[in-house]
């Protein structure tokens, strides 16, 4: 638990790009060289070095936090949750959270794809490796699938 809380509170702190620009300044200012030549050129391994790492991870922060949310409104949803009206499929008329989860996590699943590909197509990957790769995963997940379903006798 303390090695969770120690790990969080690094990435909450030092992991902003405006806690690192700080450090970056810190070391910039308390640099005590006489040669100039090698002072300029220290900064400009410095700061190259902070925006190499600030363009490193791009995430969408909005999608990802989405993706949290509809997975846990999932986790209730299949587990009860705490017997809450708005947690039930609704019979037959009405709509209810538990109704909205699939479609959004189909909507992430579409998003995260495009994204996807785009990068991957942006750094030349070729797209007969991406349709591959896909596939393989696709296949994967199926037989993974048939796998866990069938163990037991849940086969019925």
């Amino acid at each position: 638990c303390l090695l969770a809380g120690i790990r969080l509170t690094y990435q909450a702190i030092y992991k902003t790009s405006a806690f690192r620009r700080f450090l970056v300044w810190v070391s910039l200012r308390t640099e005590t060289q006489n040669d100039l030549t090698s002072q300029f050129s220290d900064q400009s391994l410095l700061l190259e070095a902070e925006n190499t790492q600030s363009t490193r991870s791009k995430r969408l922060r909005s999608l990802d936090a989405f993706r949290g949310l509809s997975i846990s409104v999932m986790i209730f949803v299949n587990y009860g949750g705490g017997s809450y009206y708005f947690f039930n499929h609704s019979p037959w008329n009405g709509l209810t959270v538990a109704d909205l989860v699939f479609p959004w996590f189909i909507w992430i699943m579409g998003v995260s794809l495009v994204i996807s590909i785009q990068s991957q197509l942006r750094n030349s990957k070729p797209r007969t490796r991406i349709v591959r790769k896909a596939c393989i995963r696709s296949l994967l997940l199926v037989l993974i699938g048939l796998i866990l379903n069938s163990e037991g006798g849940n086969n019925d």
